[in-house]
């Protein structure tokens, strides 16, 4: 009976110390779920796409009326190491939030890390990441953070996107589009007589 007694005390301090560890992760990634989305928001500047990766989106309608966002990050042109993406649509500032976010690399107990021309999603190492969301607006404004670390794995990058998107993908204000006008030299024609 004594045996009985402490296997069963045995046990439940490993439940015990199993579910604590559990509840230690939430915690952490629900602190950095909030430390992510609060850079978001104090951030003031952002940009529409990076030298590192593309960026790319894509809507759809649902038959109820509501939207589905995909927004898809690959094609690196430098090695990214454990990489969290957190995507805040509508502007909707962290108290105000009645639901989570899209996000990639935060709450995952995986990690994910993308080189140019090397995949092995066995082991984290992938072409491409997808984060998805929804809602009731058919343009969405998107602000986003991407981190990662570089090929070291000690320098941490961090950048802030910001778009519009619509049934047609990411929209470029016209605004926003700047045309570069460079002078060519203007090379006469001299006759030969």
């Amino acid at each position: 009976m004594r045996k009985l007694f402490l296997v069963m005390m045995c046990s439940a301090l490993l439940f015990g110390c199993t579910s604590k560890a559990r509840n230690n992760d939430v915690n952490a990634a629900n602190t950095a779920y909030a430390g992510y989305y609060k850079a978001i928001d104090d951030n003031s500047r952002f940009q529409s796409d990076s030298l590192y990766y593309d960026v790319e989106a894509e809507m759809i309608r649902m038959s109820d009326g509501t939207y589905r966002y995909y927004i898809t990050i690959d094609n690196p042109q430098i090695a990214m190491y454990y990489i969290s993406v957190l995507a805040v649509a509508d502007h909707v500032p962290y108290e105000n939030a009645n639901a989570m976010m899209p996000s990639i690399g935060i709450y995952e107990s995986e990690k994910y890390h993308m080189i140019p021309f090397q995949t092995n999603a066995n082991t984290g190492y992938v072409k491409g990441l997808v984060i998805s969301g929804e809602s009731d607006h058919e343009n969405i404004p998107i602000q986003m953070l991407v981190e990662w670390y570089d090929r070291t794995r000690e320098n941490q990058r961090r950048e802030f996107l910001e778009f519009e998107m619509n049934l047609s993908g990411i929209v470029v204000p016209e605004d926003s589009v700047v045309v570069e006008e460079t002078e060519q030299p203007v090379e006469e024609e001299t006759e030969n007589e």
